[in-house]
């Protein structure tokens, strides 16, 4: 049923999209709204079936909404007004992405079953979106070829912030992992070292005022690459195969 609703907000993240390349704001954000309000059913539902236990695997609901609230939230009104086609478009193209491509379903596991897991899980979504979040805004201002229509301290902010949620969702993740196996990390495992990766790759962009040549214009590239970054290390594995999306019971 939470897949059903997420076609459903899948439509409407997309019409707001549709509406605010049409500059029908009034349109846009109705149709945005709803689509969050729908979204957030489909995740509601996941969670109610699945808690105490954490669905871990079953992350691809939970990005189109995130992002959503993250970008309300976060950013400035007259940021969000310059910003509209770009966030309503990065999450129309994340709904229609994990609509086509929905993951295979996994019965969350009992060592799920405490706060650390559920800290792993959360605070990963949000750190990753505040990435997604800046390199969406630097890639306005590369285009716009405007440095001053959004201020760098804000998508600096968003960079800490999402290193700060990252860092909360790998310190929960390593206790997690000592309790359930002794480990504190698993280094076989090829997605704890992707996620680990994209941690590095944005700490590096907070010491690359070390190097004195460095202008904002090259800032925004490196934030621009990581958009590339997190698709391939942390949004595309929560992919499965082509299935053309239902729309009722």
């Amino acid at each position: 049923m939470e897949r059903l609703f997420f076609n459903w907000a899948c439509i409407f993240y997309t019409l707001s999209y549709l509406t605010a390349l049409l500059r029908k704001k009034t349109l846009c954000y109705f149709s945005f709204f709803l689509g969050i309000f729908i979204n957030l059913i489909s995740v509601s539902i996941c969670l109610y079936h699945s808690l105490p236990l954490v669905p871990v695997f079953q992350k691809s609901p939970f990005i189109p909404l995130v992002f959503a609230i993250v970008s309300i939230f976060f950013t400035k009104k007259e940021d969000r007004n310059i910003l509209t086609i770009y966030i309503t478009g990065t999450v129309c193209f994340l709904s229609i992405l994990y609509s086509l491509f929905p993951k295979d379903y996994y019965l969350p596991f009992l060592q799920t079953k405490t706060v650390f897991a559920f800290l792993f899980f959360i605070c990963a979504i949000i750190g990753i979106n505040f990435y997604l979040l800046a390199g969406i805004m630097s890639l306005k201002k590369l285009i716009s070829k405007d440095l001053i229509d959004l201020g760098q301290s804000t998508i600096n902010k968003a960079i800490i912030w999402g290193i700060f949620f990252q860092t909360i969702s790998m310190f929960s993740g390593e206790i997690w992992s000592y309790i359930i196996s002794g480990s504190p990390i698993v280094f076989k495992d090829a997605s704890v070292l992707a996620y680990t990766s994209i941690w590095f790759y944005y700490i590096g962009f907070l010491h690359l005022y070390l190097l004195k040549k460095i202008n904002i214009y090259q800032k925004n590239i490196f934030l621009i690459t990581g958009i590339v970054i997190v698709f391939l290390f942390f949004l595309y594995p929560e992919t499965g195969p082509f299935t053309i999306p239902g729309l009722l019971p």
